[in-house]
């Protein structure tokens, strides 16, 4: 294995992880020749294939293949941790972070704590991979990244969650409705009016809920996972919506909708970090945990949540 360097095993990984030469090259931001020079002077070395070429399926690896794949990944990993060790010496953090982070999520809050990260840690890098609520918890499992951003109700037994922000629903209406003139809104009387439903699996199955449990019915005019669309689809009165996180002030305070929260006593839903329990992470990941633990107990990240309603402005 003399012949064979670190580069060749992260192309070779990649290959594998992507089941994809063309995509693997992506994004190793090189072509498709190195990629599959690289695996095929691994298997000359090894003495058998990782993978099955098949034109119409792409990369399929093959059963030797998906071990050494899985010893490689281990070795890539070490090598990563001794690169982050060595750079640590001089006192520096260094590094790379993947966080799996909802999209509807990633515009609000996240931005604040990159911001702080940066200016902590020149040095290291995040990579955010996005999805909703259940996709980011997948990406967690299966090894993609070192955190998830998501709800503490989809925390599994072996996760370790920590709580950032509880947030409480409330309701975008469109500033011309009558209702938005109120300081807060009932259930009952938005009811009465169409819904502009965030349709994603634990949102979707929430706010349902909130209204089933009090023997009301929704009259869903739209569904849609984006949350920007659903300020697009309220303000052009097509109905109101159901949130948990705002954007901030200013930028609420000047669109054509109004925020108001519910009367009702509604659940909290908490907001937060989650990752693997009882498992050892690199110097620069425990620090990406401790800016986002700082700057929930400073309170950053209330500006997120409705406590008081902006003035409808058309």
């Amino acid at each position: 294995m003399r012949n064979i360097t670190i580069k060749q095993l992260r192309y070779v990984d990649a290959a594998g992880r992507l089941n994809s030469f063309a995509s693997a090259a992506s994004e190793c931001n090189i072509s498709q020749t190195s990629i599959a020079t690289a695996v095929d002077s691994l298997e000359k070395e090894i003495g058998f294939d990782l993978f099955r070429r098949t034109p119409s399926k792409g990369l399929q690896v093959t059963q030797s293949g998906r071990e050494a794949l899985d010893r490689i990944n281990r070795l890539l990993e070490s090598a990563k941790q001794f690169e982050v060790d060595i750079k640590s010496i001089s006192g520096r953090h260094s590094g790379m972070v993947k966080v799996a982070c909802c999209s509807t999520a990633a515009t609000t809050f996240l931005p604040t704590i990159l911001n702080s990260f940066v200016k902590t840690h020149p040095d290291a890098e995040v990579k955010t991979i996005e999805g909703n609520m259940e996709e980011v918890v997948q990406h967690l499992n299966n090894g993609n990244a070192d955190f998830a951003f998501t709800f503490e109700e989809l925390s599994e037994p072996h996760h370790c969650f920590s709580p950032l922000i509880r947030t409480r629903p409330f309701a975008l209406v469109p500033a011309s409705w009558e209702i938005a003139e109120q300081c807060d809104v009932s259930l009952q009387e938005l009811a009465q009016y169409p819904t502009v439903l965030l349709d994603l699996p634990s949102s979707h199955t929430y706010i349902h809920k909130m209204f089933e449990t009090r023997g009301l019915d929704l009259n869903i005019a739209h569904r849609t996972t984006s949350t920007d669309l659903i300020r697009s689809l309220v303000v052009s009165k097509f109905g109101f919506s159901i949130l948990n996180l705002r954007r901030p002030a200013a930028e609420e305070a000047q669109v054509g909708y109004a925020l108001l929260p519910i009367r009702d006593a509604v659940p909290d839903r908490v907001f937060g970090l989650m990752s693997h329990e009882n498992v050892k992470k690199p110097p620069i990941v425990e620090a990406f945990t401790s800016i986002c633990q700082n700057i929930a107990r400073t309170e950053d990240f209330t500006q997120l949540i409705l406590e008081t309603r902006f003035p409808p402005r058309a």
